[in-house]
């Protein structure tokens, strides 16, 4: 018997793929420790860099679901 498709939407894909690169990176430990402003810019500019790499992976992920 098939297993039943789940339906995953771009925007689910990248949700996951965020979550997962923040964790990785320590910006979820990062911002659980009352972090000051200083770390609040560096998280910044990290998610910032890591907007593309996250629009590529969430789009693999997402291909990958379709198949």
């Amino acid at each position: 018997m098939k297993p039943k498709r789940v339906y995953v939407s771009l925007a689910e894909c990248k949700r996951r793929v965020t979550i997962d690169f923040e964790r990785e990176m320590g910006i979820y430990d990062a911002l659980e420790n009352n972090p000051n402003e200083e770390v609040l810019q560096i998280i910044a500019k990290a998610r910032k860099a890591l907007e593309p790499v996250i629009e590529q992976q969430a789009r693999l992920l997402y291909e990958w679901y379709l198949r």
